[in-house]
């Protein structure tokens, strides 16, 4: 337990030494959400036959 409790201190401290740490997490955040978003997007805009072909990829051989 005090080995969890350090290493928290150690993450506070590194994050809370570093100038503006708010806006670089902010970014993170937003580049993430926009990542998730591009990502489902492209899911979502392929056709139902190209996931039919690639789940009977593995069985033709």
């Amino acid at each position: 337990m005090k080995e969890e409790s350090t290493y928290r201190n150690t993450i506070k401290m590194v994050t809370s030494s570093v100038e503006n740490a708010g806006v670089y997490q902010s970014i993170a955040l937003v580049l993430f959400v926009l990542f998730f978003i591009s990502v489902v997007i492209l899911v979502l805009s392929r056709p139902k036959n190209y996931y039919k072909q690639q789940t009977n990829l593995p069985l033709e051989d």
